[in-house]
């Protein structure tokens, strides 16, 4: 399946309330801090790899999890939602999805905006950080 990677502003919104929206979605949904991310390549290589190991290890049960864990170098989940989860004072999000209509959705909560993107497709200066130090969450998970 395809992933979908829009830009949200945040401004003023209810963190409580994302944070439910996102644990009923059926569908892959994850809301990551765009301050925390260098380029959509870091998003693209997280979710192959996510998709790579959620394939062939059945004890992980919640995808969004696992690409936590890959987009912020870490295998502690508490960890990955602390450094790239969105926080209470974020102001810019990435939204990475597969159904359209929970972007949507995501949309009509109070203080939630659509943006153009604020991140760079690629930062080449950063590529070999972002995939050594993604290569080392192979090793370790």
């Amino acid at each position: 399946m395809q992933y979908k990677i829009n830009y949200i502003k945040l401004n003023n919104f209810n963190f409580d309330e994302i944070v439910d929206f996102i644990k009923k979605r059926a569908d892959f949904f994850q809301v990551i801090d765009s301050e925390k991310i260098v380029s959509e390549i870091q998003i693209v290589n997280a979710l192959k790899k996510t998709k790579r190991f959620y394939e062939r290890n059945k004890r992980v049960k919640l995808k969004e999890n696992l690409f936590l864990i890959y987009i912020s170098y870490t295998k502690q989940i508490d960890d990955a939602i602390r450094i790239s989860g969105i926080k209470y004072n974020s102001k810019n999000g990435i939204v990475i999805y597969n159904n359209v209509d929970d972007f949507n959705d995501l949309l009509n909560i109070p203080g939630i905006e659509k943006a153009s993107r604020n991140i760079p497709y690629d930062n080449p200066d950063m590529d070999k950080i972002v995939f050594s130090d993604m290569s080392y969450m192979d090793l370790v998970l």
